[in-house]
């Protein structure tokens, strides 16, 4: 397993998740669903609860009383959309890269680390010839040094190093850096080759869109370098990597109830660079690919011991650009979806998944690599946050 340093990246289609294994199941966001958070030990998971979020913590009860303030009103109070926000807990469950009765099949163990219980996130893995195992981790390995974090406290490895999973202790007792490489892969119909962190949302009943909700996490672009055989696979879009977050919403039909799910990503980094806005219409499903202009968007990789990047969203503002596009569709015709879906109270949020793709060739694994490329990317302190206080300027899209 190589070092931080020295991973084999090589650095510079369709943008899309490998969407075959998430269309599996849209209709339940085909995500494992979890029975939600369980006792854990002081100390592990602080960030747990489900009012937790990024930034400054609420004044408690008491300092409010002493300062002479209102009360606040806890049906206010802002809240977490995620079962485990933050990304504190390596305990994770990984899938298999298939998928059963609608969702990805997981690995039946998670990984046998002291102090933490069983996660809801789960990394998925599709279009992959080596999968990451919960059963197959490396503690403390000298060859995942970081000059800022030390050592990984738990390295997943893949024989061949087509992906890892490095995670480190932070700053902070409870924080946790998490490290994903990919390299290789191919370009399928539905996507390219994946590595991510996922999450279903919480109770559907809460994570309606009216009003305010953020996303927020901490990033940065560790590693990633491009190789191109042929001057065809500059621009035929077969070798690239891409790092965004994916997020699965369903537009509920105020009338009868039906629903309709779109895949809404935000893009972190492209080895093209910023490549615009993307859409597209088929089989049932949708997917809107952008990042606004004044988004964070990491372009270069930054110096040694560099801090990750703090990075929020207005997901209310992304929701309506995708609410009232219009999306082409391989027939040659377009759809929208109705005018109700312009209130985003219409709206509601399923699923997450941040990560990677890569791919260095086109339609299988076993076809001729056009150039070689790999990625690696970090993240830390992911959540989306709803402000029930704070009515969005985006609860109605123009």
């Amino acid at each position: 397993m190589a070092s931080g340093s020295s991973h084999l990246v090589l650095r510079a289609s369709a943008p899309a998740v490998a969407l075959a294994g998430l269309l599996a199941g849209c209709d339940d966001a085909a995500t494992p669903r979890d029975t939600g958070p369980r006792d854990a030990p002081l100390g592990t998971l602080d960030a747990w609860s489900s009012d937790a979020r990024i930034g400054d913590a609420p004044l408690s009860d008491d300092a409010r009383l002493e300062a002479g303030l209102a009360m606040p009103d806890a049906s206010l109070a802002p809240y977490s959309l995620l079962p485990e926000p933050g990304l504190r807990n390596p305990r994770l469950h990984f899938g298999d890269g298939t998928v059963t009765a609608g969702a990805p099949t997981l690995f039946p163990s998670t990984p046998a680390i002291e102090g933490f219980p069983d996660s809801p996130w789960y990394v998925a893995q599709w279009n992959k010839t080596e999968l990451l195992s919960p059963e197959v981790f490396v503690l403390d390995a000298a060859d995942t040094a970081d000059p800022l974090y030390g050592r990984a406290a738990w390295a997943f490895p893949t024989p061949g190093n087509s992906s890892s999973l490095w995670i480190y202790r932070g700053p902070s007792p409870s924080e946790l850096i998490f490290s994903l490489h990919g390299e290789h892969g191919w370009l399928s119909p539905g996507g390219g080759s994946n590595v991510f962190l996922s999450s279903n949302a919480i109770a559907d009943s809460a994570t309606t869109m009216e009003s305010r909700v953020s996303y927020g996490l901490r990033a940065q672009l560790e590693d990633a370098i491009v190789y191109f055989a042929t001057p065809e696979s500059m621009t035929n879009g077969h070798v690239i990597w891409l790092f965004f977050t994916g997020f699965v919403f369903h537009y509920v039909d105020p009338g009868d109830g039906a629903r309709q799910s779109l895949f809404l990503q935000i893009a972190h980094g492209d080895s093209r660079g910023r490549s615009g806005r993307y859409l597209v219409a088929s089989d049932g499903m949708t997917l809107f690919g952008d990042v606004h202009a004044g988004d964070p968007y990491l372009d270069a990789t930054p110096a040694p011991a560099t801090p990750l990047t703090p990075m929020r969203f207005d997901l209310n503002a992304y929701l309506c650009d995708a609410a009232t596009a219009e999306y082409p569709t391989p027939s040659g015709t377009t759809f929208r979806f109705p005018d109700a879906a312009r209130e985003l109270r219409n709206w509601r949020f399923e699923s997450i998944y941040v990560g990677i793709e890569t791919q260095d060739r086109f339609g299988a694994a076993t076809a001729e690599p056009e150039g070689a490329i790999a990625v690696t990317v970090r993240v830390a302190d992911v959540d989306v946050v709803k402000e029930p206080g704070e009515p969005s300027p985006w609860a109605v899209c123009p």
